[in-house]
């Protein structure tokens, strides 16, 4: 269970974008090996390769990128050319990502999420 309190009158899309957001920290304390997946080298290694924050926010520790980077992968699906533009944009991140997401849910698990041709639930 997720909930999300909001001190403000959210505007068209914000409740869905912190749901987002929040999922992608709900995410990171389902690492087996660590308290928490943000925290690994392996992610802290694909944040350095790829230089760039995804967002201000983001920047500001490795908890909050993995959320925020977690938030723009969702957003995303549905449309190939924004996943491509991720993978394009943040090449460490996404393998990083995917290799952590796939580890939670069966290989495959990422590809299928995004696949416009399938649905989570194959």
């Amino acid at each position: 269970m997720m909930a999300i309190r909001m001190n403000f009158l959210p505007k068209n899309g914000q409740i869905a974008m912190t749901g987002a957001h929040e999922l992608g920290h709900s995410l990171s304390f389902n690492d087996a090996n660590s308290d928490d997946y943000s925290h690994t080298q392996a992610w802290t290694d694909a944040v350095k390769a790829d230089a760039d924050a995804v967002s201000d926010y983001g920047s500001s520790n490795n908890d909050e990128g993995f959320a925020e980077f977690t938030q723009l992968v969702i957003s995303s699906l549905g449309n190939p050319y924004d996943i491509q533009a991720i993978q394009t944009m943040y090449p460490h991140r996404w393998a990083a990502f995917e290799t952590y997401f796939n580890s939670l849910n069966g290989d495959g698990a990422l590809e299928k999420l995004y696949s416009p041709v399938s649905t989570p639930f194959n």
